[in-house]
C-alpha cells in the first residue's frame, strides 16, 4: 500500500507536465501557422499575410496583459508580497527576452525542428541548479538534494531524444561546429538559457525545502505582469517594436494571422500556469524540464501531422527519425517517474 501511494506521488508531477505540455503543442502549431503566412507572404505575394517575430511578442503581451486582468478581476491572482517583487521582475524579464528570441527562431524553422532544441534547457538547467545547490549549501549552509541515479539517466535521454530530429538522426552532424554556429540554433540556445534561470528561479521559489516559497498562481501572475512591463519597456526603446505595431495595425490582411497567435498565446499561458506545480512538488527541476521537452516534442509531432493532414500548418520531415527520438524519449519519462534511487 505504502509503494503504490508512493509511486502515484511520484507521477502526479508529470500529469501537470503532461498537460501542460499538450497546450504547449497547440500553441506551437498555431505559432508555426501564424509566422509561416509571414515566409509564404515573403515568397508570393498573393498569399495570406503573416507575423515577424517581433509582431508575435506585441500580440502576447496583450493576450497576457487580458489574462492577468482576468487573473485579478476573478480573485485567481493573490497580493504579491514586496520582498518578492525583484525575484518575479528578473523572472518575468528573462521569460519576456526568451520569448521574443524563440518567436523569431520561428521565422526560419518550424515547431518540429526547435522543439527538439528546447531540450538544451534541461542541460542548462541541470548545470544551474548544481551550481545553485553548491553555492547554498557552502556559504548558507542548507539542506539541499542533488540528483538521483536513475533520474540522471532519465536526463541524459530525454535529452538525447530531443536533438536527434534536428539533426537528422545524426549524431556527427549533431556534433560539428556548423550545427551549433546557425542562426536558429543560437537563437533557441540563448532562449532556453533564459527559460532555464527562470525555471530554477520558480523552483527556489515554489519548492518547500529550502529558500523562500510562494504560492504556484502567485508567482505566474506576478511573473507575468513583469513580462508585460518588459514588453512596454521594449516597445518604447526598440524601434523594430514600434515598426512591426504600426504595420499590424495598419495592414488588414494580418488579422487572421493575429487571431491565430492570440488562441496559441492563451494556450501557451495557459500551460505556465499548469507547469508552475510541478516546480513546487518535485525535488529537481532540470529533470522537470526535461520531461517538458520530452513530451511536447512527442506530442507536437503528432500534432503537426495529423493537422497538415487537415491542412492546416507545416508539412512534417523525417517522420520516422522523429518517433525512434519519441521512443527514446518515453523510456526516459518512464525512469524520471521512478523514485529514482
Amino acid at each position: 500500500g505504502h509503494v503504490h501511494e508512493a509511486g502515484a506521488a511520484e507521477m502526479i508531477w508529470l500529469a501537470f507536465v503532461l498537460l501542460a505540455t499538450i497546450f504547449w503543442s497547440f500553441s506551437d502549431i498555431c505559432n508555426d501557422a501564424a509566422i509561416e503566412m509571414h515566409t509564404q507572404a515573403d515568397l508570393h505575394p498573393d498569399a495570406p499575410a503573416g507575423l515577424t517575430g517581433v509582431q508575435s511578442a506585441l500580440i502576447n503581451m496583450c493576450t497576457t496583459a487580458l489574462f492577468v486582468l482576468v487573473g485579478y478581476v476573478s480573485g485567481f491572482a493573490e497580493p504579491i508580497a514586496m520582498d518578492m517583487v525583484p525575484a518575479l521582475a528578473m523572472c518575468g524579464l528573462l521569460h519576456f527576452i526568451a520569448y521574443v528570441l524563440l518567436l523569431t527562431a520561428f521565422e526560419d524553422a518550424s515547431s518540429t525542428e526547435i522543439t527538439p532544441l528546447l531540450q538544451m534547457s534541461a542541460v542548462w538547467v541541470f548545470l544551474i541548479q548544481i551550481c545553485t545547490n553548491y553555492a547554498n549549501a557552502l556559504l548558507w549552509d542548507a539542506e539541499v538534494e542533488f540528483i538521483r541515479p536513475l533520474h540522471l539517466v532519465a536526463l541524459v535521454l530525454i535529452v538525447v531524444g530531443g536533438f536527434l530530429p534536428l539533426a537528422h538522426g545524426s549524431f556527427r552532424e549533431m556534433l560539428s561546429l556548423q550545427f551549433w554556429k546557425s542562426r536558429v540554433v543560437l537563437l533557441c540556445l540563448t532562449s532556453e538559457f533564459l527559460v532555464a534561470s527562470y525555471s530554477v528561479l520558480l523552483h527556489n521559489a515554489t519548492y518547500e525545502v529550502g529558500g523562500f516559497t510562494m504560492a504556484s498562481s502567485q508567482f505566474f501572475v506576478g511573473t507575468r505582469i513583469f513580462a508585460v512591463i518588459s514588453g512596454c519597456l521594449a516597445f518604447l526603446f526598440v524601434p523594430s517594436m514600434r515598426r512591426g505595431a504600426h504595420l499590424l495595425v495598419r495592414n488588414p490582411h494580418l488579422q487572421r494571422s493575429a487571431a491565430i497567435k492570440a488562441v496559441g498565446d492563451g494556450l501557451s499561458i495557459a500551460g505556465l500556469v499548469v507547469a508552475a506545480v510541478p516546480y513546487g512538488s518535485f525535488y529537481e527541476p532540470s529533470v522537470i524540464n526535461a520531461a517538458e521537452g520530452g513530451l511536447q516534442q512527442t506530442c507536437n509531432l503528432v500534432l503537426a501531422i495529423l493537422l497538415h493532414r487537415c491542412g492546416f500548418g507545416r508539412p512534417v520531415e523525417y517522420v520516422r527519425t522523429k518517433a525512434i527520438a519519441a521512443v527514446v524519449v518515453f523510456v526516459g519519462l518512464l525512469l524520471s517517474s521512478t523514485d529514482g534511487a
